[in-house]
């Protein structure tokens, strides 16, 4: 059987690594499968199947071709549609410019992450070199005993911890 599973395309490799080395094993019992902090790959599986991978922006490139940073502005063909539409950075917060996107909402998809102590498993992102979106607020409208907090990793995308 086949598995989807997100992969992060990321610029500083080692900071996204130290980070997801020291965040995924402690909220969701994954183990480092492939990889080391030099990268440029690394793979984090749960029950023998991989559940994020890491890929430096630049291999991605490399592997499609593009010339230049992958989906640095370069006008090359990016991850993405041909004419590179669709890639955004997830670095920056940037979207690809859709109608009724926000260049305030920070990556182009979320991580999210169910545990029991949202308020730990922040503390437990932040010692490891993510930053506070939103903090830990109570979600009635989500579920009775909804909590979520809101966090970036080193690259800037989008972690949702929550609790119901």
């Amino acid at each position: 059987m086949g598995s989807l599973y997100p992969r992060l395309l990321v610029r500083r490799f080692d900071a996204a690594f130290r980070f997801y080395r020291g965040i995924l094993p402690a909220l969701l019992g994954a183990e480092l499968a492939r990889g080391e902090e030099s990268g440029p790959y690394a793979s984090w599986d749960l029950d023998g199947r991989t559940l994020l991978a890491l890929f430096d922006r630049d291999a991605m490139g490399a592997a499609l071709g593009v010339t230049g940073p992958a989906g640095g502005g370069t006008g090359a063909a990016g991850p993405g549609d041909a004419a590179g539409r669709g890639a955004g950075d997830a670095g920056t917060g940037g979207t690809a410019g859709g109608a009724g996107e926000s260049d305030d909402v920070p990556g182009r998809a979320v991580l999210v992450i169910e545990v029991e102590d949202v308020s730990a498993a922040l503390e437990l992102v932040l010692d490891h070199g993510g930053r506070t979106v939103v903090p830990v607020r109570a979600r009635p409208a989500w579920g009775p005993t909804a909590r979520t907090a809101h966090a970036a990793d080193p690259e800037g995308n989008l972690l949702e911890l929550q609790s119901y």
